[in-house]
């Protein structure tokens, strides 16, 4: 199967955010509750303390839109 380039760039761009979480010292598993503030709501559930892999919230992030920069932007604004 070939892979778009929007595949590639969203790959890239999880890949990155996931490694930004790492320099900070998240965890590689973290609850649902952890990802929904770490991504600003765009991941995750209030409420919930369901365990996620890391990787797997960085790819949902990306994929809804979140980016390292959006990351970063939210971090400096708390």
């Amino acid at each position: 199967m070939a892979k778009t380039a929007t595949g590639n760039k969203k790959g890239k761009e999880a890949f990155a955010v996931l490694m930004q979480w790492r320099e900070y010292g998240v965890p590689e598993f973290i609850t649902s509750y952890e990802a929904y503030h770490l991504t600003g709501g765009l991941v995750g559930k209030p409420a919930s303390i369901q365990s996620m892999k890391l990787i797997e919230v960085a790819v949902k992030y990306t994929n809804k839109g979140g980016s390292v920069k959006d990351y970063l932007a939210m971090k400096a604004g708390n």
